[in-house]
């Protein structure tokens, strides 16, 4: 059996819904910037700016960008602990996974809110 200490939930069926609300937050951001880039077909840097300026914008960008490594974090430690069988490799690999995924946030934070 494998132990939950390393799970974003509280349990699987927890972990199965974070997983779908995760993956609607991530449809719909990906929805609005297709049609961003739908409806406007002269696209340049200033036009791109302006669009993430707003700051709903912003602030849906940084949900999706939690969402993605949320998403992410529960499909990788649910392969892991399913196909990865050795408890020392299985807990490098987390712990790795877990380092990328925080640095991918925070790099993400920075671009965004950067000035």
């Amino acid at each position: 059996m494998v132990n939950v200490v390393t799970s974003f939930g509280k349990s699987g069926l927890h972990d199965w819904l974070i997983q779908r609300v995760t993956a609607v937050i991530l449809f719909i951001y990906c929805i609005l910037i297709f049609c961003f880039f739908i409806f406007n077909k002269n696209i340049s840097y200033d036009i791109l700016n302006m669009f993430f300026d707003n700051i709903i914008i912003k602030i849906f960008t940084l949900i999706s960008i939690l969402s993605l490594c949320i998403h992410s974090w529960i499909g990788l430690w649910t392969i892991l602990t399913d196909y990865v069988k050795y408890f020392y490799l299985r807990f490098f690999m987390q712990i790795v996974i877990n380092l990328l995924l925080m640095s991918y946030f925070f790099v993400g934070i920075e671009i965004l809110w950067r000035t």
